[in-house]
């Protein structure tokens, strides 16, 4: 198809149309890879392949797109990076360079977990710009459209498999914008081969249509015939020897995981040290909540992983997001975690972190992505024998003040306020229930917590109520039906379970009473080291895989999130404020909290920066390239004819010199195909022995005729003339490339 200077189309009207529907097509491969890679804001990224398309369809120079391009990637580093510097500054370039350097070398080093962020970012744009240039590119070539549909479907199709974002709509959607690009690409060619005149191509409304109705009644065909039911109910657990219900390989083993979108089933125990504590105070140690209920488990949303926070701007806004308000009293708890079994991706720590060390001793490095509301990312998982220090804002328990300063908030506080306070710190997400819950549990909530005067007060009820009345069993332990809720399963069926299943009910009874909860999990406090610690008041704990544990925290106007224990047989460690007989003041480690002078970290403070998956984006990545350089050897002779169509056949004004070189770029291309021609034979003689073996005769005998009168002729060359030649060009090196193999 020959290349204009409206892109394919030669009609800025069509071109802007399969522009943006190229986007939306781009889309549907983009959004999952970023899901199942962990990106925890896609949105920027979108607008950058959008801008790089809109550059291309815009600006036809191709020295004037490459600048404007790079100009927008360093302007999106810039945001990212060094938002709070003037752009026009030629400092934060610099920094950016050193940056680079930095992270150019480790990968030269084969280094690749300590390259820094901000390297893989910009690679990642690297990356957006040469996808959104070979998907626009590939207009020019049905072939190409074709390989990458193949590729789309198929990198979405693992997502789809292999990890947690459920991607059938993706796949489907891909499919079905794929084949209207194909469509739409090859209108320009049947109208050029119909002879249609510029001035009456119209937009095709049948031509649409069509392809529409085709392609819908293909796809709905596809969904809505009978299919069997997979082999795998879960192909990772299936490869890797896990069990995903009773019925393959036996109950689960206990641990942290990052999957919580299937609860329930039996599990065994795990005696495996996770990790080990020396610290002043025993407790839970968090390692992240999540907000969205499925009814099956739960999962990760946009709110989870936004806002992120740098560790320079702990903010007492986020403090008070993240568990407490300033006036709650608290104890510092220091701690200090070895882990024994490389396997999180999260730092655990008693309730709220407030400060977070790399130790020395541990000899290895590690990196924080960013910290939310919910967890401390890291960049990797935590290795075996990695030590870092925390320390802990843990709050005293006190009953009687958390209700003394939720009955104030309520005294000042009115519902509609109480709704927009909600509003405004992003709590809706931790109010929310999917519409599929029976209304028998919501029932169940009014009648354990609807007479109850405060917040504190339903949840001590729900607590107290799931403690009371259910049984903790880890064996016999039945998975909910396909089309039964999780929760209402274990509260009116089962009535039997473990931390999963009380942790999850609370906080679906607490939402239905209008109550923001969230789930939480992590490790409960582990066994006591009875082994002295030389020179230390700290004691050590060993925790366990079988120590893996959820629970939940309950917003509580006045106070903040609170936790809550509601699985029976289990109790938390509650820091308890003891008044010495002998002396007024309280111990040193007793103290309010109280913002500190400098709240900026040191410069050995670890680094913040996003949350992205860079080994499965860098994997996925590899495995594009590799597909793609293989299609291009397999279809090089296409391509060779798409690139001799792109260059088309003559250039210049001159009608004569146009044809005169058309043919010589012809016979050019008849030797590089393995056609050879003696230089004694003349183009006509040339012409029949290519007509003889089978070649398109008329067209061969029309070039000839054409060429014979404007070489040999002295009458002006007519643009007809000139077109026709460029016509008949186009098709005798299709037909050299589809029947020639090199």
């Amino acid at each position: 198809m020959q290349r204009t200077s409206n892109w394919i189309t030669g009609t800025f009207s069509r071109d802007f149309l399969l522009t943006a529907i190229l986007f939306v097509w781009l889309y549907q491969l983009l959004a999952p890879l970023g899901q199942a890679g962990g990106i925890p804001d896609m949105d920027g990224f979108y607008l950058f392949v959008a801008l790089l398309l809109g550059i291309e369809l815009l600006v036809p120079a191709r020295i004037v797109q490459i600048g404007l391009k790079l100009a927008l990637m360093f302007s999106f580093m810039h945001y990212f990076y060094f938002f709070g510097e003037k752009i026009w500054e030629f400092k934060w370039i610099l920094d950016l360079g050193r940056e680079l350097s930095v992270g150019f070398n480790l990968l030269v080093e084969r280094n690749f977990t300590d390259v820094p962020e901000i390297t893989r970012t910009f690679l990642f744009l690297l990356f957006l710009w040469l996808t959104a240039s070979v998907y626009r590119n590939a207009m020019i070539s049905r072939v190409w459209l074709f390989v990458l549909l193949f590729i789309g479907e198929l990198v979405i199709g693992v997502i789809d498999t292999f990890f947690p974002p459920d991607a059938s709509g993706y796949v489907v959607r891909y499919f079905l914008l794929g084949v209207i690009m194909l469509s739409l690409s090859q209108l320009p060619e049947l109208e050029k081969w119909a002879r249609i005149p510029k001035r009456m191509r119209g937009w095709p409304a049948k031509w649409v249509v069509w392809t529409l109705v085709v392609t819908a009644s293909a796809v709905g065909t596809g969904m809505a015939a009978p299919k069997l039911p997979p082999s795998w109910p879960d192909p990772v657990s299936f490869l890797q020897g896990k069990a995903v219900n009773e019925g393959l390989n036996g109950p689960k083993k206990i641990g942290y995981g990052n999957d919580d979108s299937n609860l329930g089933g039996p599990y065994e125990m795990d005696e495996t040290i996770a990790f080990t504590v020396l610290t002043n105070q025993e407790g839970y140690y968090r390692g992240e909540s999540k907000a969205v209920y499925t009814g099956k488990g739960w999962a990760d949303n946009g709110f989870t992983v936004a806002p992120r926070f740098p560790l320079q701007e702990t903010t007492q806004q986020f403090r008070d997001d993240y568990a407490i308000q300033a006036d709650v009293r608290t104890k510092y708890v220091r701690q200090q975690i070895q882990m024994e079994n490389g396997q999180f991706d999260v730092l655990l720590g008693q309730y709220q972190i407030e400060n977070v060390q790399p130790n020395p001793s541990g000899g290895s490095r590690f990196s924080i992505k960013y910290f939310t509301p919910t967890a401390w990312r890291m960049a990797s998982d935590l290795r075996k024998g990695t030590i870092y220090d925390v320390v802990s804002h843990v709050p005293f328990y006190d009953p009687e003040g958390i209700q003394t300063r939720e009955e104030k908030f309520w005294q000042e506080t009115n519902k509609q306020a109480f709704m927009d306070l909600i509003r405004q710190k992003r709590y809706e997400a931790y109010m929310n229930l999917p519409g599929t819950l029976p209304q028998r549990v919501r029932d169940l909530a009014v009648t354990i917590a609807g007479n109850k005067e405060n917040f504190y007060e339903k949840a001590k009820a729900i607590e107290e109520y799931l403690r009371t009345n259910y049984t903790y069993e880890t064996k016999d332990v039945p998975f909910p039906a396909a089309d039964q809720d999780f929760v209402d399963q274990f509260l009116f069926d089962s009535q039997r379970g473990y931390c999963d299943h009380f942790s999850s009910s609370m906080v679906v009874l607490a939402r239905s009473v209008g109550m923001p909860a969230r789930w939480v999990k992590g490790f409960t406090a582990g066994e006591q080291d009875t082994t002295p610690v030389p020179g230390s008041d700290m004691k050590k704990y060993l925790v366990r895989n079988k120590n893996a544990h959820s629970w939940v925290e309950v917003w509580i106007p006045g106070t903040g999130w609170v936790p809550f224990e509601p699985t029976a047989t289990f109790a938390q460690p509650v820091v308890q404020e003891v008044t010495p007989v002998a002396a007024p003041e309280q111990p040193a480690e007793q103290t309010e909290r109280k913002e500190p002078d400098n709240p900026q970290q040191t410069d050995d403070s670890v680094k913040v920066t996003y949350e992205i998956n860079w080994r499965l984006i860098g994997s996925v990545t590899l495995a594009l390239c590799i597909l793609l350089l293989a299609a291009g050897f397999l279809f090089r002779r296409r391509l060779l004819i798409a690139f001799y169509l792109k260059r088309s056949a003559g250039k210049g004004d001159d009608g004569k010199l146009q044809i005169v070189h058309a043919i010589d770029r012809l016979l050019t291309i008849i030797q590089r195909f393995g056609l050879r021609r003696d230089p004694n034979v003349t183009v006509r003689e040339f012409g029949a022995e290519m007509t003889a073996k089978g070649f398109r005769g008329n067209e061969w005998i029309q070039l000839v005729r054409i060429f014979e009168r404007v070489r040999y002729g002295n009458k002006p060359v007519e643009k007809k003339e000139v077109m026709e030649s460029q016509e008949l060009w186009e098709r005798i090196v299709r037909k050299i490339g589809r029947t020639n193999k090199r």
